[in-house]
């Protein structure tokens, strides 16, 4: 008995030095992520498993989503946006002071089900709107309403953002890059 006992004991201590080791990891990983970050960036801690119980799966919510027809105020807006297999959404964010427009992001894992139209909100708190993808009608585009000029100026206004936003990232990049050297 006293045996088993010493083995038991020994099996405790050595899964809790593992844990410990485990918590070191984790606490140098939060640093590293939270170092390389811009000033005022949103860190994702549900990458780093915080909150979670390791029995949690990384499934996503089946709760139905708040549907709006246009972004709150306050609330950016995520366009030409999918889910990830984990729960999270990538897409091109629009209205977020700590992103430039139309920069790719992935949020972290949303508490309910991703619907065109629908305010999500992510497991750390943040708040999306999911702008409604644009549906091209018949096949090819064939049987579409025909585009307008005014649909070509938004177009055109819209590619000229985005170029703008292309460069900014650019500017951005290269700016970081010499700080580092």
């Amino acid at each position: 008995e006293k045996r088993l006992e010493a083995l038991a004991r020994a099996e405790a201590k050595r899964k809790e030095a593992e844990e410990k080791q485990k918590a070191e990891l984790q606490k140098k990983q939060v640093e590293k992520a939270v170092g390389s970050a811009k000033p005022g960036a949103t860190i994702s801690l549900g990458f780093f498993n915080f909150g979670q119980k390791s029995e949690e799966s990384a499934q996503p919510a089946t709760t139905a989503p708040k549907k709006v027809s246009s972004a709150p105020r306050g609330v950016p807006t995520l366009s030409k946006w999918r889910q990830n297999r984990d729960g999270s959404i990538t897409g091109l964010i629009s209205g977020a002071k700590a992103y430039g427009e139309g920069e790719t992001i992935t949020t972290s894992a949303i508490t309910s089900n991703a619907e065109d139209g629908a305010v999500v909100q992510t497991k750390s708190g943040s708040r999306y709107y999911l702008e409604p993808k644009a549906v091209a009608g018949g096949l090819f585009g064939i049987g579409a309403p025909p585009m307008t000029k005014a649909a070509g100026n938004i177009n055109d206004a819209a590619a000229k953002r985005k170029e703008a936003a292309a460069a900014a990232a650019a500017a951005r990049k290269q700016e970081a890059e010499e700080k580092r050297k």
